[in-house]
């Protein structure tokens, strides 16, 4: 077996706390989310937002902002933007919390250095283009995010250990999806309140917990969104099956369910609800579906 190599250069760039989440807030930055948990391990709890940018040869990114929240880890989180604002839901142990993601645009000094011999006798057959009194310096203007938390709900009671495992955004903001156990509950993302819990009839003597979820536009029906869910048995996914589910949540229907032979871990959907990918946990398989049949391709 050859030897394995980590290329550094490949890394954009770290953090000091566990990673559970990974987002895009904008078309270049991106949030990621994590931490130590509640107990005083010196581990930080909290969200930091990257710029990713190409400096020519290769991309780079540069943190703009940092979030911590406390003794609360942050297990996952949906992103929600409109031409005005901008939310970001996190799943933190038995809550799930709302913040609102405001954008500032701040000027920053950063030194320049002259190339040149400034006693060079070569006369300048143009007039220099005044300058600032500094002329050591240069203004640079960046994009950065002001974190503020807003209302939080209780979505997970299980003790001793409460966990908000699920939290995604629909596409047009007005429907939230958490889940705990086998079962799913939709919120109204503008009052904070229950809407209906979405439960199935689980095979006989399994339990299901759900891993991940993600709304999908109906293709011809902009306005309407299908919900996509992973199920896992916690028992031996060998013996039971895991499954790609497909809600209308609005109707609390279950409309159509894909099988697989071992527990799932990604889900994608693509941006305009046609196609969806599934990643397996323990043979990195990833599978495409037409999202209208859940036909595999």
């Amino acid at each position: 077996m050859a030897p394995t190599r980590k290329n550094i250069e490949d890394i954009l760039a770290r953090v000091n706390f566990p990673l559970y989440t990974v987002q895009m807030l904008t078309n270049r930055h991106v949030i990621v989310g994590g931490g130590g948990g509640y107990s005083k391990t010196g581990v930080a709890n909290g969200f930091e937002i990257f710029e990713l940018s190409h400096n020519g040869k290769k991309f780079v990114v540069e943190e703009v902002t940092r979030h911590e929240t406390g003794g609360n880890v942050v297990m996952n989180c949906s992103v929600f933007s409109d031409n005005k604002h901008s939310y970001l839901v996190a799943g933190q142990e038995s809550h799930c919390q709302l913040y609102n993601v405001n954008s500032v645009l701040v000027k920053e000094e950063i030194d320049v250095e002259n190339i040149g011999n400034n006693n060079s006798e070569v006369r300048q057959r143009k007039p220099r283009a005044k300058q600032k009194a500094d002329d050591q310096k240069n203004i640079k203007k960046k994009l950065k995010f002001i974190i503020n938390p807003s209302d939080s709900v209780q979505t997970d009671f299980n003790e001793p250990e409460p966990l908000s495992r699920v939290a995604r955004i629909s596409h047009n903001g007005k429907l939230l999806a958490t889940a705990k156990d086998g079962a799913a509950v939709l919120w109204d993302c503008i009052k904070g309140k229950e809407i209906k819990r979405l439960t199935w009839n689980q095979p006989e003597g399994s339990k299901y917990l759900y891993k991940r979820c993600r709304f999908g536009v109906i293709e011809g029906e902009e306005n309407k969104s299908a919900l996509y869910m992973l199920a896992n048995p916690t028992g031996l996914a060998k013996k039971q099956k895991s499954y790609l589910q497909q809600w209308l949540p609005e109707e609390s229907i279950l409309k159509k369910v894909a099988e697989f032979d071992e527990s799932l871990s990604a889900l994608a959907v693509r941006d305009d609800g046609r196609f969806i990918a599934v990643g397996t946990m323990f043979s990195g398989s990833v599978a495409l579906y037409v999202a209208f049949s859940l036909q595999v391709i």
